[in-house]
């Protein structure tokens, strides 16, 4: 039983090392409820409580971290069993987004990718529209809840319209695309053959005739 002091050791030690990433403390002397007779149980239970969720947090980011980079290795090797890939709620960021996009150019069996709110700005968006550019087996691509703006639709209508002949479907809610992102994608898709769903809904779209066009 390390007990309470223990703990905010090992939390200590945690931020030195890269290597763990799963660990049992719960049950391990540390305040974990009210005695009988005990006056300031709750606070004591409370802080007990944070230590505890902060060691599942450090964790559970690791474990996260050591998932994508398997990943990365089997988008790199083609792996056949890796048709789809949702990251939806991870933030990877634009740094993230850059490798997966890499890892993915020259990949042949991915065909869904969903992004959402994976924290993507234009920096990521430009990396997958040079995904786009090499990649022929992605179908759809969900990259709502993200911040994507008119610079980073207009490097994916780029793709969409020089080289990506696969592309089938693009959801782009909740993002930060304005007129002039989306007059950008609408005169790209006069050299566009495949794509045939695109979603805009809730970015800072005016020109409501250009969306109710791409319906």
């Amino acid at each position: 039983e390390i007990g309470d002091k223990g703990v905010v050791y090992l939390i200590g030690a945690l931020e030195h090392n890269s290597t763990l990433v799963d660990l049992q403390v719960h049950g391990c002397g540390c305040y974990e409820g009210p005695k009988d007779g005990a006056e300031g149980h709750g606070n004591l239970a409370a802080a007990a409580t944070n230590r505890i969720r902060q060691i599942d947090d450090i964790l559970y980011d690791r474990r996260i971290d050591s998932n994508f980079e398997s990943l990365l290795e089997r988008l790199f090797d083609d792996d056949f069993r890796v048709t789809g890939i949702d990251l939806t709620g991870r933030q990877i960021g634009a740094k993230g987004v850059t490798r997966l996009a890499e890892a993915l150019a020259d990949n042949t069996q991915v065909r869904q990718l969903w992004l959402r709110d994976c924290g993507v700005d234009d920096d990521g968006a430009m990396a997958l529209a040079s995904c786009l550019e090499q990649n022929m087996t992605i179908v759809d691509l969900f990259l709502g809840s993200n911040h994507i703006g008119d610079e980073g639709l207009k490097s994916i209508s780029d793709a969409l319209a020089l080289s990506n002949l696969t592309l089938v479907s693009l959801e782009m809610d909740g993002n930060r695309v304005g007129d002039s992102g989306i007059d950008y994608f609408y005169r790209a898709l006069d050299k566009n053959t495949s794509l045939l769903v695109a979603s805009f809904e809730n970015n800072r779209i005016e020109d409501f005739e250009k969306l109710e066009m791409l319906q």
